[in-house]
């Protein structure tokens, strides 16, 4: 009786990962033989690579199919490889395609929780109606102005380590904290004064945890729906709330007015009876879009130009021609937009240097897929049925990178993004997402790396170093692409 009962048990476990691993297989959608448990994702458990890496492999192994079905653990997932229906889920139909594929628990989790990123439906929209007007162009003038204090204390740091070599993700963190801080939470940072001052500390708190939790999250979803996963550890919680509440209280009290994001925060507060935890949540959103992500574009930019020093000379040229415009020598907001030369790069080394492999929209509702006669035309034909709570994975890595879509995908080449005929690459290059969910602290984001990478240029040449590793390895278990083993640049005065 026992053996049978073994028996038994085993051929329903068996049965059942079948069923499981099956899944694409019923749905004629072609794909990689997932492994049980693991599904395609392996070689991350084992740390040989990041889910980007993998999700970039499969897109390249199957080059003339728009669909490929994917096992994320055991939970089947859809790599989108038609440019015409990712347009569709971002654009036309997002209403079936609504949500990123993030959840936190608000209240064990209240400062990530406001993020928008993780919001999902009406929440969403709320918190982003009423955060977008912050982030208008209007709002972006005077937070130039902050940016020029800190582009000061960048540029005596380096003239401090001039001729040394410097990890460049760490360097460009300290400048996009310095930011941060200033304009989100209206304190000086002293991230270039200390290896790692209070604020530094505090900010690596939030980002590390929260980057590996959401990981977690998306191995294995259930974990939401069994334990609350706290990304954010509650010191950090109290520690930024406490900043928020002490800076408004003194700013209140001396009738202090600074126009930056903080006081657009606190106007807010004041009209939506916000707590200081929320006003802190939406101030710490900042982090994601203005402090590591920014820092490692900042980090991929310097490092394509220390490798290209044609382009570097010829963006250094282009600074110097609009400073010579100006009766102070000095680069304007409204110059920054102007430099061709200067975005094209930027773009080049963010379609050249993803730091987000794939984005992901969630479908809400059964939708069928038919390839249109807008599809490229080297995919097949195909038609799809997609149930609701299917993941679509949208694979901007392996966009960026497909001959098809770009020619010599693996060189340098700003002027690309200079060509008259750039504008096509707009069905297949989203370096701050797209759709209704579009990045939106975009424009802080692009404006600061722009400033920073103009005083960087206009004052030092720099070089790649031998200590950096290539080709580039990357810390596995984050949605970001760090470098693990750092990006190591010299910065000569000139």
């Amino acid at each position: 009786m026992f053996y049978t009962l073994i028996f038994i048990v085993l051929v329903t476990i068996i049965f059942y990962i079948k069923r499981k691993y099956s899944y694409w297989i019923r749905k004629k959608v072609p794909g990689p033989t997932p492994w049980p448990i693991f599904g395609n994702l392996f070689h991350n458990f084992t740390k040989r690579k990041t889910v980007g890496q993998i999700f970039r492999q499969i897109y390249s192994t199957y080059p003339e199919e728009p669909l490929v079905g994917v096992y994320r653990t055991s939970e089947p997932v859809l790599l989108i490889r038609d440019p015409e229906f990712i347009n569709r889920i971002l654009t036309k139909d997002a209403k079936s395609f609504f949500n990123n594929d993030f959840s936190v628990d608000k209240k064990t989790d209240p400062l990530q929780g406001e993020s928008p990123f993780v919001q999902k439906d009406n929440e969403w929209k709320e918190t982003r109606k009423m955060l977008s007007p912050g982030f208008t162009s209007g709002k972006m003038r005077p937070l130039f102005t902050i940016i020029e204090q800190v582009n000061v204390r960048l540029k005596h740091y380096l003239e401090k380590h001039e001729g040394q070599t410097l990890e460049t993700q760490n360097l460009c963190r300290r400048y996009t904290l310095d930011n941060v801080a200033l304009v989100a939470f209206g304190i000086n940072g002293n991230c270039f004064d200390s290896d790692e001052s209070d604020f530094m500390k505090l900010a690596n708190s939030f980002i590390a945890p929260g980057t590996f939790a959401l990981w977690m999250l998306q191995m294995f979803p259930l974990i939401s729906y069994l334990v609350s996963l706290k990304a954010i550890p509650k010191e950090v919680d109290d520690g930024l709330t406490t900043i928020i509440k002490d800076v408004l209280e003194s700013r209140k009290k001396n009738n202090i007015v600074v126009n930056d994001y903080l006081n657009f925060i606190a106007e807010l507060g004041n009209k939506n009876s916000l707590r200081c935890v929320e006003m802190a949540g939406h101030a710490a959103t900042f982090f994601e879009d203005g402090y590591e992500t920014s820092a490692l574009v900042m980090s991929y930019i310097l490092f394509n130009l220390a490798q290209s020093q044609h382009v570097q000379d010829k963006l250094r040229s282009e600074i110097g021609e609009f400073e010579k415009q100006n009766p102070n020598r000095k680069v304007t907001y409204e110059d920054i937009v102007e430099m061709k030369y200067l975005n094209a790069c930027i773009y080049e080394s963010m379609r050249l240097c993803p730091i987000l492999e794939y984005y992901t929209r969630v479908c809400n509702q059964p939708y069928v897929y038919t390839t249109s006669t807008e599809s490229p035309l080297h995919l097949k034909r195909m038609a799809a049925n997609i149930d609701a709570g299917t993941v679509c994975i949208i694979p901007f890595g392996g966009l960026c990178h497909d001959e098809r879509y770009f020619s010599e995908p693996q060189v340098f080449k700003p002027e690309r993004f200079l060509d008259k005929d750039c504008n096509g690459f707009r069905g297949v290059f989203y370096p701050f997402g797209g759709g209704h969910r579009i990045c939106l602290g975009q424009r802080f984001g692009i404006m600061q790396v722009r400033m920073g990478i103009i005083e960087i240029i206009k004052n030092f040449q720099v070089n790649l170093s031998d200590k950096t590793k290539l080709p580039f390895e990357f810390l596995p278990w984050t949605i970001l692409n760090k470098v693990k083993h750092g990006v190591w640049l010299t910065y000569k005065k000139l």
